[in-house]
């Protein structure tokens, strides 16, 4: 049994925009989690620190921030997935590998500057890892999530993919 092109296009674009509201949470909850690194420093009790400081505490405690942020927003799309899962089964894998691939390289560098800094949230005694900002920028920090986040977001993908492949199988 095979599928006209038109057929096949309506099956996608049903099955993809199933659960239309999902998308909507995964995009505010990424978009929460973006600007979490400017309200969570106050919220935390972070000094105020300006851009041209030494060590950079101003953009490392922001990168920080960011990634607990993003660390948030993921545990909340998981629940939000684990709640939907046999609801919207389509777009479970695509919903995580999305998830994977834009919030966890924040999460990675979040967990890079925890290590790397000593006495973190101890602000009057925390030790930077980087003495400058130009130490800091040339660090390739905020490069280090990405392999992780895409590497995540193709092991994701493989389920669904050998999914879609055994379902073909089974229609031919």
């Amino acid at each position: 049994m095979t599928r006209t092109a038109v057929e096949q296009r309506e099956f996608w674009k049903q099955k993809f925009l199933e659960g239309k509201w999902r998308w909507a949470a995964f995009f505010a909850i990424y978009l929460a989690s973006g600007v979490s690194g400017l309200f969570l420093p106050r919220l935390f009790g972070a000094p105020s620190a300006y851009p041209g400081s030494d060590p950079p505490w101003y953009f490392i405690l922001q990168d920080f921030f960011h990634g607990m942020g993003y660390l948030v927003g993921m545990c909340a799309m998981l629940v939000l997935l684990a709640v939907t899962w046999r609801r919207y089964t389509f777009t479970n894998w695509l919903l995580m590998m999305m998830a994977a691939m834009w919030m966890v390289p924040g999460i990675v560098t979040g967990i890079v500057i925890y290590w790397r800094c000593t006495d973190l949230f101890d602000y009057s005694r925390a030790v930077s890892a980087w003495p400058t900002f130009d130490a800091y920028s040339r660090s390739g920090i905020e490069f280090v999530g990405i392999p992780v986040g895409f590497g995540l977001a193709l092991l994701l993908a493989v389920p669904m993919a050998w999914n879609r492949f055994r379902e073909r199988e089974n229609v031919a």
